[in-house]
């Protein structure tokens, strides 16, 4: 694709953070970089924003221009704390953003003085939890939460449910940064406030993390139990999976004229749906979670869903497809080239394939799987699973944001692939 510098959305007055983000995402740099820069001039960059901003700066690879948008947004901050520094909410949104503008003691610092200020401010404990944990401080996070949480429990002005849910997050968080003895220690201690039998399974977990693939039971499972709120969810975290799908699509030219039978293999609740149906005369939906269907039969757009382990070639559904997509799938497989081989058996010769996987970076060379479950590849492992799979090498690759969790941003890589005749 061209750079896009004469994207009419550049002269969109109030284009958003979030809409050049997107630009970027979709690889119109030059709209985005205007988009940004018009938001400078005009002011219109919140507190909330400021880190965003600053990243986006950083992404669009003008490190001089980075480093001055960074220093006036520290400045803001800095006189926005020192005008309310008794104000929790003041110093939880300033004291992240700080702390997502390199400034991180500061930051550090008040974002634990909003949690002594409001310790029932749930979102800045939170908060705080994911900057502590991004910079791998997993003692100063235990000696802060387990008192905190056993000061909540104690109270009694905190429901069950509320404390419940920020055990999970302390939990969710250190297992997702590898701490997997710390949170071991907080699931004993958290004890009869977990879940039925969820103490029990996350115990066995921790023992031995990330050894093997979840079941198709436990994927099924975990994902009918997260379908109500899964939209919402990834939408908080900044879902980019479906914008990498449409991006690659026209990058390979892929002509919306409803002509083209497609499968949306783990299709989830349909996010992908509004890329994919201009180009289907077929749009056929597959996923583990029966939770999963329901929500994408609701949302509408596909002509057939079907119940399918994208590990068991049995039970794909039938078809000759010229299009599989897998948006945010392999991510929960470490090997490959057998998922890859599957997904390729009904491709017609020279369909293609687009998918993405979270980017493994220069530190992984094959795969790793962390401790929430998910996967990183690696970009020689994934090109090697395509050509032994029956693929050409990919004709579209690029990494963007994925999505971000505790606030990080996760890197992920498209690729699109032809299979070989």
């Amino acid at each position: 694709m061209s750079d896009a510098s004469a994207d009419p959305a550049a002269d969109e007055p109030q284009l958003g953070i979030a809409d050049a983000e997107r630009l970027l995402v979709m690889g119109r740099r030059g709209a985005a970089k205007a988009a940004a820069e018009r938001i400078l001039a005009e002011g219109r960059v919140s507190a909330q924003e400021a880190g965003r901003l600053y990243e986006l700066t950083v992404r669009l690879g003008d490190a001089e221009r980075a480093e001055e948008v960074r220093r006036a947004l520290v400045a803001g901050m800095d006189t926005a704390l020192e005008a309310n520094f008794d104000h929790p909410v003041v110093c939880h949104v300033c004291g992240y953003t700080l702390y997502l503008l390199r400034e991180k003691e500061r930051g550090i610092a008040a974002l634990t003085r909003s949690m002594s200020l409001a310790p029932q401010n749930f979102d800045a404990a939170r908060t705080l939890l994911g900057a502590l944990l991004l910079d791998g401080r997993d003692d100063e996070t235990m000696a802060i939460w387990l008192p905190y949480l056993s000061e909540l429990g104690r109270d009694g002005g905190v429901s069950a449910e509320d404390l419940r849910s920020l055990w999970i997050n302390l939990i969710a968080g250190l297992c997702h940064f590898g701490y997997e003895a710390q949170a071991a220690e907080a699931v004993r201690q958290a004890g009869r406030l977990l879940p039925e039998g969820q103490a029990v399974g996350l115990e066995s977990y921790l023992a031995d993390p990330g050894a093997e693939e979840a079941s198709p039971y436990q994927m099924t499972e975990m994902f009918d139990r997260f379908a109500e709120i899964y939209d919402r969810n990834l939408e908080e975290l900044g879902n980019n999976g479906p914008l990498f799908v449409a991006r690659a699509l026209e990058e390979i030219g892929m002509p919306q004229d409803g002509a083209l039978a497609i499968l949306d293999a783990g299709c989830g609740t349909g996010l992908c749906v509004p890329f994919l149906r201009p180009r289907a005369r077929l749009l056929h939906g597959c996923d583990l979670s029966p939770g999963m269907l329901a929500k994408a039969d609701a949302r509408g757009g596909f002509d057939a869903l079907t119940r399918t382990d994208l590990a068991d070639p049995a039970s794909y559904p039938e078809g000759a497809w010229d299009v599989v997509v897998a948006a945010d799938v392999l991510t929960y497989f470490g090997e490959l080239p057998g998922v890859l081989r599957n997904l390729a058996a009904d491709l017609v010769p020279g369909g293609w394939l687009v998918f993405t996987v979270e980017d493994g970076g220069a530190e992984v060379l094959e795969w790793q799987r962390y401790s929430s479950g998910r996967c990183r590849h690696g970009r020689g492992y994934v090109e090697a699973s395509l050509s032994e799979a029956g693929f050409g090498a990919p004709e579209v690759t690029f990494t963007e944001i994925l999505r971000r969790e505790f606030g990080a941003p996760i890197l992920g890589t498209c690729y699109a692939a032809r299979k070989r005749p």
